[in-house]
């Protein structure tokens, strides 16, 4: 398949921009790029001019023209093609129900779920919104490495018990956040529903996006397979971020 250069290093810059949190620089990118200086000050100006990125106090930033993309493409309901190849082999390696779940504007959302090969069938329909974060697996990885704002705004008020084991009180949640992010995945045990555990790791994002990829299952069944399905999971999340998974490590 032909490229284009141009449009490569263009969208090369995009997200070098993206991924800084208060802009990037022309400098900046051309070192991260190891571009020349002129090439990226010409396609700077270029985004610039049709909205992708904009010029604040001599730093560049994501321009609105960016927010729009990112509106169609929700409504458009995409789902980008890695996420989707790791829900399908997650599912194959597990036979469990597996399901994919992301941030949108409109909140936490499922994005879709394969059906396990067990006991254990999907209660829900493969879209729509993803409730009571803090009681699934999951959830706690989408809260543990989300916008910190999204996240206070989400946690406000108090944590409704969805069983006797959910997790209410805050600042227990929040050390559990903390041991998720640094573990890179998380678990709920009959926390959202009776006799039903999850774990989850998350996805790398694409266009800014955070998801997390998750195995539902009769707790029997969890308690036997658990350090089995979290070496998978965490494959799947370096899988997904382009590094070598843990199988290819191995070998």
């Amino acid at each position: 398949m032909a490229k284009i250069q141009s449009v490569q290093r263009a969208a090369a810059i995009l997200r070098a921009v993206a991924a800084e949190p208060a802009g990037a620089t022309g400098t900046e990118v051309a070192a991260r790029l190891a571009l020349a200086p002129a090439t990226v000050h010409h396609l700077l100006q270029t985004l610039v001019g049709e909205g992708l990125l904009e010029r604040v106090d001599r730093r560049y930033v994501v321009g609105e023209a960016v927010g729009a993309l990112a509106v169609a493409q929700e409504r458009q309901g995409g789902v980008p093609q890695r996420w989707r190849d790791a829900l399908r082999d997650v599912a194959a390696k597990t036979g469990e129900t597996t399901y994919l779940v992301a941030w949108r504007r409109s909140g936490m959302q499922l994005l879709g779920a394969v059906e396990g090969r067990g006991a254990l069938r999907i209660a829900q329909a493969e879209r729509g919104p993803y409730d009571h974060p803090h009681a699934r697996a999951a959830g706690k990885v989408m809260l543990a490495n989300g916008d910190p704002r999204a996240v206070e705004e989400l946690l406000a008020g108090p944590l409704s018990a969805c069983t006797r084991r959910t997790i209410v009180d805050h600042s227990t949640l929040a050390r559990q956040l903390r041991t998720a992010r640094r573990n890179g995945w998380a678990e709920d045990r009959e926390e959202f529903i009776d006799g039903v555990s999850c774990i989850a790791a998350p996805l790398a994002p694409v266009g800014g996006a955070i998801a997390a990829i998750g195995v539902a299952m009769p707790t029997l069944t969890f308690r036997a397979r658990s350090t089995e399905l979290r070496q998978v999971l965490l494959s799947a999340s370096l899988g997904a971020a382009g590094l070598p998974s843990q199988e290819e490590n191995v070998s």
